[in-house]
């Protein structure tokens, strides 16, 4: 009885006493102004709870009722969308409605500070039928329209401060046909200029521009030169509003402005605070920047006349690069600024403010932030590059088209490579999202920016484009038209005809708005695709040329036209030249070893032709030559642009047929393996019928597999390995006679088989889904343990994914023999994804079979079912089941011990190492090993695995997000907000189908082991798929729904329980015992307990654990219990 008295003295102390607090406001009250009082509350329910008491004692004012709506609006300005402050709300809005009342009682500051609470508050109604259900407190048009008429009358007492709140609101509540006020704002300004501070001043000024109202130049100039007088006051946000106000409002500040501004904010960068204001100011300088060109040099008219005549060698790149920079088409002694460029000590300190808060920055400020550095040509330190780019790679789902391009354009100009990932987003973006979603300036410089990188887009990536260029080609500007043609010129696959007729269409039609870098470009590419201008494309270039010659012959005289001309010629690649120096060389070395030696393609092809006129061709012979091509040249079938190597490649793969019966083990073997590296296997498809390449026909790989079947006898182990690996490739599942035949070889053959050969023909064993014999796979394993120490890395990797594969247990001096032996090679490891491969090996091979589990978890769930257990009482439900030993550590055997610690340390710190090429399956099999060891990886390697993550979550699958999300939560660590959102907008927005009934199980118990409440929509859209397809779980995955679904504030909608209830009456003899205590204490927090054949289905459950319980621990664990 002592503690329940002193408890409930303690819940006397803290509930909250309304009855006090009145007395107290009421007592200071009359040692305090009435307006001070309403000011100095800390809440709306505060600022109400003094109005009522300045009721009492004195009738209310009209300025007593503004003053209570400015600090709510100041103070709690998003209470009005909170729920649970419903009973204020209507408090609130009865004050609203006396605002029609007492309107014109106020004077100027009442009537703005009522105008800016509306806009702090949002509360303009629109009538639109989500806010009538919404139950939000609005105002009408009509008394908003009346405060600001009233105001406009009464703006030449207004201060300066209270012009800015209204033009504020203004912004806020998208008012911008209120031209009239908005004038008169103006004129006020301008008069009171001199009076008005520096925030209220740079307030103003952005608020005209958000509102795109166009001040006069004069009004601009005074403005300006008032700011000057106080811009040490600047703090700075407001020298960033300014700035970009005078960017938007296209005016452009005097050169003493801008100095004086650039030494301020040079004193004051390091009280920089909002993150998004420092990608601004760098914006509106690379805006304010930029220079005029007053002309162009006529040396490039020669280039261009040169170009178009066919004088310059079209297909040689450094030629015309020489040739574009001496020409000097946009020349530096020509320029003229209007301003200087920003100091480099103002640049160097706005980069170090920029990597301080680039964290913080939103998609918009890392676009905004590039760009600028890209246009000042200010190329800031690599750390700030790299950590912008990975900002922009999280943000990619935020970022808008126009910025994503801007993005690429801006590394392009830094001659920064982007990120593989940035690039495979944009790739996914445009190829399986609609294209048409990125403007033709978007499409313009995403084509120019890989042209200019050197980068070929993908074949989908390309098409999209083309289609996007085709269908809206009217939207392209003469520039963007000229860029585009030249970057599909540098590409190795051609576009298709429409889009070269689109192009040259609209060349026609704008060439009187192309420059003379752009009439180049557009000619250049022509040139290229062998479509020199004729008719009206003749005439239309012919015009463009001879308008910018006149005009920069005036500006740039004649003498750089004839450098530039000499210029043209080049020497061309001579064919003829490397053929004598394989023939001369042809007659010092062996027929095989010269075509084993070529370097490509093309010169395997050519040693060959050589042999051919000295020798007659072997079939051994054109087999290394393919085996060759096969090795050095893996892609050349799915290059365009050798056309002429494919049709000779063609024509050496007629011949295999003839040859077959002539092969011995090893040639059969290394066509094969050629097959599976070029991936020829025809199918038959449409598309590759279209597409040209060189494919053979399925009879005549089942000729090569059915003789090298007959030969296998003979062959070496290296050749079956071959063999293997191109029926991996080539998805050849079905050859189960083959395979059988191989494995006996193996077995026979196991004992003069080298590691590489082993470790990849079991991997190929295990790829194809191909089970091997019990005693196999012990005699291999004992043949690999005798040369275990000649493993490398990535044949230990194979090997041990083979075993979890093949289900294969190795035994425990396999297993310590291999951790030493990965221990001294751990420094040699070179593949990022095969230290993920090994992981989570391991971690499959370290799986513990649990023997029973304790009978006292009985009790617990006879407890909970019958209500004896405090079903709202967390604590005691974690109390109970973790003294009922569920898994009880006495009572799980191993079969092998766990990885040693220096090893886990070892591959902690080569993870750490490689991280950054992992691709999104790594990551998501790193940490899932990491949990299942129970090894905590230290902070810097979890949070860069999260990062990879996040960067790579368009390419991760569901279950491998959901992967990453279990281990994190097993591992103790809250995931980073960004990589929640993501997932959050994918459930949402996305299809929730594509995550299977055990990813969803494993987000729900993940969110509830991490106490985060999904949102709303989320929630809703994965009870929908539950209750959709809630026969998909497993009894398991629905006792953990449940248990999810019961730690959340929302409880969820009766036809998910009546699911999930249903799913347990039909599995709940699948149900382990943790799953049934999980089942009962959801249902005993929903106040749902078992009845009809749900209380027997969970009897039988508890009944026939009981008893095997027993049989596992004894009759003493049952009595204890």
């Amino acid at each position: 009885s002592g503690s329940s008295s002193s408890s409930s003295s303690m819940i006397k102390e803290t509930r909250w006493q309304p009855h006090q607090r009145r007395q107290q406001s009421s007592s200071s009250s009359s040692r305090k102004g009435t307006n001070q009082l309403l000011q100095e509350s800390k809440s709306a329910e505060e600022a109400l709870e003094a109005l009522e008491m300045v009721n009492k004692d004195h009738r209310l004012s009209s300025i007593n009722i503004v003053t209570c709506i400015h600090t709510i609006a100041k103070t709690s300005p998003m209470f009005l969308h909170d729920t649970h402050t419903y009973r204020i709300q209507r408090q609130f809005g009865r004050l609203i409605s006396h605002l029609e009342d007492i309107s014109k009682d106020l004077d100027a500051r009442g009537l703005a500070s009522a105008i800016w609470a509306f806009g702090r508050l949002d509360v303009l109604s629109t009538h639109s039928s989500n806010e009538a259900k919404s139950g939000y407190v609005r105002i009408k048009p009509k008394l908003l329209a009346e405060y600001l008429y009233l105001a406009h009358g009464k703006l030449s007492e207004a201060h300066p401060q209270s012009m800015a709140n209204i033009l504020w609101s203004m912004v806020r509540l998208r008012l911008r046909s209120e031209v009239d006020l908005l004038k008169e704002i103006e004129k006020n300004l301008v008069l009171r200029r001199n009076t008005t501070n520096a925030h209220s001043l740079s307030n103003m000024l952005w608020s005209f521009a958000s509102l795109r109202f166009r001040l006069e130049h004069s009004s601009m100039s005074l403005i300006e030169e008032a700011g000057l007088q106080i811009l040490d006051e600047y703090n700075p946000q407001d020298i960033s509003n300014t700035l970009w106000a005078f960017v938007k409002l296209q005016h452009r500040p005097s050169l003493q402005f801008h100095q004086k501004m650039q030494k301020v904010t040079l004193n004051k960068i390091t009280t920089f605070k909002a993150p998004q204001s420092i990608a601004s100011m760098l914006w509106s300088l690379a805006k304010l920047e930029s220079r005029k060109r007053a002309g162009e040099d006529s040396s490039a008219v020669a280039v261009a006349v040169a170009v178009a005549g066919g004088f310059v060698d079209d297909n040689d790149d450094n030629n015309y690069h020489n040739i574009i920079s001496s020409s000097s088409l946009s020349s530096s002694s020509s320029s003229s600024s209007s301003l200087a460029p920003p100091e480099p000590r103002l640049l160097d300190a706005l980069e170090k403010a920029t990597l301080k808060h680039v964290g913080k920055f939103n998609a918009q400020a890392v676009s905004n932030t590039l760009w600028a550095f890209a246009s000042i040509r200010h190329k800031p330190c690599d750390k700030l590059i790299k950590a912008l780019q990975l900002k922009a790679i999280a943000l990619s789902n935020t970022c808008t088209p126009q910025g994503t391009a801007n993005i690429l354009w801006s590394l392009t100009q830094l001659g920064e490579k982007p990120m593989d990932v940035f690039l495979e987003d944009l790739e996914s973006t445009i190829e399986h999202q609609n294209c048409y979603r990125f403007s033709s300036q978007a499409i313009s410089i995403i084509l120019w920016s890989y042209a200019k990188l050197s980068i070929n887009p993908s074949s989908a990536m390309q098409k999209a484009l083309e289609a996007r260029i085709a269908h809206s080609s009217h939207e392209f500007t003469a520039q963007s038209v000229a860029n585009c043609l030249w970057a599909l010129s540098k590409f190795k696959k051609h576009p298709q005809g429409r889009v070269m007729k689109a192009l040259k269409e609209q060349i026609v039609r704008k060439h009187n708005l192309l420059n003379l870098q752009g009439t180049v470009n557009a000619l250049w590419a022509l040139s290229r695709f062998a479509q020199h201008p004729v008719g009206r494309l003749t005439r239309a270039v012919t015009f463009s040329i001879s308008r910018q010659h006149a005009s920069s012959s005036e500006v740039g005289g004649s003498g750089s036209s004839s450098s530039s001309s000499s210029m043209i010629k080049e020497t061309r690649w001579q064919p003829h030249q490397r053929r004598q120096q394989s023939s001369s060389s042809s007659s010092r070395k062996g027929t095989n070893q010269l075509l084993q030696e070529s370097k490509s393609a093309e010169e395997a092809l050519e040693a060959l032709e050589m042999v051919n006129k000295d020798h007659r061709l072997s079939s051994i012979n054109i087999v290394t030559c393919i085996h060759t091509i096969a090795k050095t040249s893996p892609m050349f079938l799915h290059d365009t642009h050798t056309y002429r190597i494919q049709r000779q490649f063609g024509r050496l793969i007629s011949h295999l047929e003839d040859i077959s019966k002539d092969l011995d083990a090893r040639g059969l073997a290394s066509a094969i393996w050629a097959f599976g590296r070029l991936d020829v296997l025809s199918t038959h498809s449409s598309n590759e019928a279209k597409s040209g390449y060189v494919r053979i026909k399925p009879k005549l790989l089942a000729e090569y597999l059915y003789l090298a079947h007959g030969k296998l006898s003979e062959a070496h182990p290296q050749s079956m390995a071959n063999i293997l690996w191109s029926m991996v490739r080539l998805r050849l599942r079905s050859e189960v006679d083959l395979l059988k035949e191989i494995e006996k070889n193996l077995v026979l053959r196991r004992n003069t088989t080298n590691a590489h050969s082993l470790s990849n023909m079991l991997w190929s064993f295990a790829s194809l889904r191909f089970r091997l014999e019990h005693s196999s796979m012990s005699l291999i394993e004992e043949a690999g343990l005798q040369i275990l120490d000649e493993y490398n890395p990535q044949d230990i990797s194979n090997t041990l994914w083979a075993f979890v594969k093949l289900q294969h247990r190795p035994s425990l001096q396999f297993h310590q023999k291999m951790q030493k032996v990965t221990l001294n090679k751990i420094t040699t490891f070179k593949a990022p994804q095969s230290i993920a491969s090994m992981l989570w090996s391991l971690a499959k091979l370290e799986s513990r079979k649990r023997a029973g589990e304790d009978s006292s978890a009985v009790a617990v769930a006879v407890a909970v079912a019958g209500g004896f257990v405090d079903d709202n009482d967390d604590n005691n439900y974690h109390n109970i089941i973790s003294s009922s030993s569920l898994s009880s550590s006495s009572s799980s055997s191993s079969s092998l011990a766990p990885p040693e610690p220096r090893l886990l340390d070892a591959l902690e710190k080569a993870t750490l190492k490689h991280v950054g090429k992992f691709n999104a399956q790594a990551v998501s099999n790193t940490l899932w090993a990491f949990a299942s060891i129970r090894h905590k990886p230290c902070d810097k390697l979890i949070k860069a695995l999260q990062l990879k993550a996040i960067a790579l979550s368009n390419t991760c699958t569901p279950q491998g997000t959901a992967n990453i999300l279990w281990s994190l939560t097993q591992l103790g660590e809250k995931p980073m907000d960004v990589f929640l959102e993501d997932l959050e907008s994918t459930i949402e927005h996305q299809n929730c189908y594509r995550f299977s009934s055990q990813a969803i199980s494993i987000i729900l118990w993940s969110y509830a082991k991490l106490s985060i409440n999904p949102s709303s929509a989320m929630q809703k859209a994965l009870e929908a798929r539950i209750a959709h397809s809630s026969h998909e779980f497993t009894a398991q995955s629905v006792a953990n729904c449940l248990w999810a679904l019961s730690k959340f504030k929302k409880h969820p909608q009766g036809r998910v329980m009546k699911a999930l209830k249903e799913q347990i009456v039909r599995k709940h003899n699948l149900l382990n015992l943790q799953g049934t205590v999980n089942a009962l204490w959801a249902l005993s927090r929903f106040a749902q307990h078992p009845v009809g054949r749900l209380t027997r289905a969970v009897t039988f459950s508890i009944s026939r654990q009981h008893a095997s319980s027993s049989e596992v621990g004894g009759s003493g664990s049952s009595s204890s219990s």
